[in-house]
């Protein structure tokens, strides 16, 4: 029996009824996968939902906190399988929130294989996050490359200045797909709230979804209508 997954999610309920007991909210963090770096001259990012052991250009796995401990704390990301631990991501952090960290992640790297993990963000090993992922050997074998399924979603970077609670909003789109799985027109249907003064940020994200290529390279483009909620 993994003793540890008993006890920790009993550490974190405890830590959280402390805090809730002064006060304060318990510490927070999530984890997110990107298909690729982030372009620094856009305002979007490609977040992935699924991974490949040998991508062409490395994966980057991040992890963040709105409400982080105070202190130095020490922070791991964990790769779980059955019986299996990986650890991918170590580092030291003294820090206030808001915090964004994100690393290079080349899954066959640290010995990965392919098939589904349970990615596991703690802080002094406590376990704040989990997220599931499958890891595909490439696109052709990737139980997320289907034609009619999203594998990359373009987000948009949080604005700088805006508040949480004004922080609100949608975009619909109508997105066009080629045959290789990219977009090739974004017709933006509607942004509601906060995304109608991020309109660029918005067309910059749409273009970066990416649904799987079609069986035949001259195959005819095909629309999605997607929509995008923004919310704290």
């Amino acid at each position: 029996m993994d003793t540890n997954a008993l006890l920790l999610p009993a550490l974190l309920s405890l830590s959280a009824a402390t805090a809730a007991a002064a006060g304060t909210r318990p510490p927070h963090g999530h984890i997110e996968f990107l298909w690729e770096a982030r372009d620094p001259a856009t305002q979007a990012r490609p977040v992935a939902l699924g991974l490949l052991l040998h991508p062409e250009r490395p994966h980057q796995l991040c992890w963040k906190s709105s409400r982080f401990p105070d202190g130095t704390v020490s922070v791991r990301l964990l790769a779980k399988r059955d019986a299996t631990k990986v650890a991918l991501v170590e580092e030291t952090v003294t820090a206030a929130a808001p915090i964004v960290h994100c690393h290079p992640f080349e899954p066959a790297r640290h010995g990965l294989a392919d098939g589904e993990y349970e990615i596991v963000l703690t802080y002094d090993d406590i376990e704040v996050a989990r997220e599931p992922v499958e890891i595909a050997a490439d696109l052709a074998s990737a139980g997320f490359h289907r034609r009619d399924a999203v594998f990359v979603q373009g987000r948009t970077n949080y604005p700088a200045g805006v508040a949480p609670e004004d922080y609100r909003g949608h975009f619909l789109w109508t997105l066009t797909f080629g045959a290789d799985g990219r977009v090739i027109d974004v017709d933006t249907v509607e942004a509601e709230g906060i995304a109608a003064s991020m309109r660029e940020a918005g067309d910059q994200a749409a273009r970066l979804y990416r649904i799987g290529a079609a069986d035949e390279p001259g195959a005819a483009p095909v629309r999605y209508r997607l929509r995008y909620d923004l919310v704290p």
